[in-house]
């Protein structure tokens, strides 16, 4: 829609298991899930410059849980230090809206299948 932003921020407390699968010395190649609980979620929309809707988590537009499946690589440089990269891909629907807007029932400022997606870097120390 020309003239229109929605803007979501979302804050999750999420933990994730995953295993790790050994190529070569020090390579891991990494698989897993990830489960997260929205612990606060603001939807914010203008349109035209003008601020027309404002949502929060309370509002049951957000969803509570976010699952995902993740992937990536781990790298071992010694006995102390590594390094990790992963992709997290949600697989379940995010956010929606329960009530219609703009006088149109099939409105929403979300897309059907929005799903979080992550990229995550990670440095690790083991002592």
């Amino acid at each position: 829609m020309d003239g229109s932003t929605c803007k979501i921020k979302q804050n999750y407390l999420a933990a994730s298991l995953i295993m790790k699968i050994f190529i070569i010395d020090g390579l891991s190649l990494d698989l897993g899930a990830r489960v997260g609980r929205v612990i606060s979620a603001r939807m914010s929309e203008e349109r035209y410059g003008s601020k027309i809707n404002e949502s929060y988590y309370n509002d049951g537009q957000f969803s509570k849980i976010d699952l995902g499946i993740a992937g990536g690589v781990s790298y071992r440089i010694n006995s102390d230090f590594d390094f990790s990269i992963r992709f997290i891909q949600g697989v379940n629907t995010l956010a929606g809206l329960k009530e219609s807007s703009y006088d149109d029932p099939t409105y929403s400022v979300f897309e059907k299948d929005s799903r979080g997606r992550h990229l995550q870097f990670s440095m690790g120390y083991w002592f």
